[in-house]
């Protein structure tokens, strides 16, 4: 079983690397420079160049973003529901493994929110460390220190 576990995470990693675009365009570079011939050179790196300023337009990026993202609709919950569940990474760790929240700690926000009101009586935190290496504490011990006297009703896995 941690086998797969430790499979799949391997290769969720390596296709996030291959879908980021400036990753297309270091390989595409980085092939122009291994091969011979000036045919392929050129195309490799007139190909480099589109997907270069493809993903570096932010009037591109924000016309593909916003077709792409649903339209926000406000939630209503009528129900109380027994536990919610927070999915982790929305913190990261430095090289003296002390974690702060990042770019992405509104879903922590939400989430205390609708602990806060009562639509949630308990919240299920998950979140270990996002690296191959495994070598940087995981999330929801932070949380559990960090927020855990405003937040009694936590469980935790990991």
């Amino acid at each position: 079983m941690l086998y797969f576990h430790r499979m799949f995470f391997t290769v969720s990693k390596i296709l996030y690397f291959l879908l980021v675009p400036y990753h297309w365009v270091l390989l595409l570079l980085a092939g122009m420079w291994l091969l011979r011939k000036t045919v392929w050179k050129k195309r490799l790196g007139w190909a480099a160049l589109i997907v270069g300023l493809l993903a570096s337009n932010q009037y591109i990026y924000q016309t593909v973003a916003w077709h792409w993202q649903p339209k926000v609709a406000p939630q209503m919950h009528q129900r109380n529901y027994r536990m919610g569940i927070l999915l982790g990474g929305m913190s990261y760790a430095d090289d003296s493994l002390q974690r702060y929240f990042g770019s992405t700690a509104s879903r922590f926000i939400q989430a205390a929110k609708l602990y806060h009101t009562g639509k949630v009586q308990y919240l299920l935190l998950s979140g270990g460390d996002g690296s191959l290496q495994q070598n940087r504490p995981g999330e929801a011990p932070f949380y559990v220190r960090n927020c855990g006297p405003c937040m009694c009703q936590i469980r935790l896995f990991w």
